[in-house]
């Protein structure tokens, strides 16, 4: 089975973490979805060994349930996979949607594939996680798709979703603290101070434009998503 990549939204932040914890806790990964599901496949929550989770695997059904098996895969130093709804042994945990997940607990994942795969995050470069059931062993490779290879499963992550956008007055402003609600990564970029004041007191990153052609080293790529709002 394979699926699309999955965004780096998706998964970057409990990656990063881990990582920042020198790899002192638990990987958590969908690695099998049957009917609904809350988040799709390869997404993933980090537990850190102080019991921190970063991530939701489900609308809130399972996440306390994961964090005491993370803590029994630490304990264990041994990766393991547990199974909610559909034909697991836990009829106490039932999951509104009517699916049923396999997830996977990774304890102590390797720092060192953790940081290729936010070198590649940084870098806007697709990248793919590959899972050894049996051991544990990550790899980050260049290419791949979302699903089991025999034993060992990946997880292909692209680059996220990032806004360039162009423009001045108010829609601008109205449609860059959206995309900046959202979480987006974004640059707004405008020859209007005053709506570049606006959407920088939204958190929003800001670039004044001072020709009509577009700057140079935009790094406008396929999973860049370039929006106008000049009246003219």
């Amino acid at each position: 089975m394979s699926v699309p990549a999955l965004d780096a939204s998706t998964v970057i932040e409990p990656i990063r973490q881990l990582s920042d914890a020198g790899g002192a806790g638990v990987l958590c990964v969908i690695t099998h979805v049957d009917g609904p599901s809350y988040r799709p496949l390869g997404a993933m929550m980090a537990v850190l060994e102080d019991g921190r989770r970063i991530g939701t695997l489900s609308s809130g059904c399972v996440e306390a349930d994961i964090a005491l098996h993370a803590a029994k895969a630490l304990d264990l130093s041994t990766p393991y996979t547990v199974r909610y709804g559909k034909g697991s042994p836990f009829a106490d945990i039932v999951l509104p949607c009517g699916g049923g997940l396999e997830i996977m607990l990774l304890p102590r994942p390797d720092v060192a594939v953790l940081n290729t795969l936010l070198s590649h995050h940084v870098a806007r470069q697709a990248c793919v996680l590959e899972v050894d059931q049996r051991s544990g062993t990550l790899c980050a490779v260049a290419q791949g798709a979302t699903g089991w290879t025999g034993d060992v499963f990946s997880i292909a992550i692209d680059p996220e979703i990032r806004f360039l956008i162009f423009g001045k007055g108010p829609e601008t402003a109205t449609f860059a603290g959206l995309v900046q609600a959202a979480g987006y990564p974004n640059l707004v970029l405008s020859p209007d101070a005053e709506t570049l004041d606006a959407v920088a007191a939204a958190g929003c990153t800001t670039r004044h434009l001072t020709h009509a052609h577009c700057p140079a080293g935009l790094g406008i790529d396929g999973r860049s998503a370039v929006v106008l709002f000049f009246h003219d």
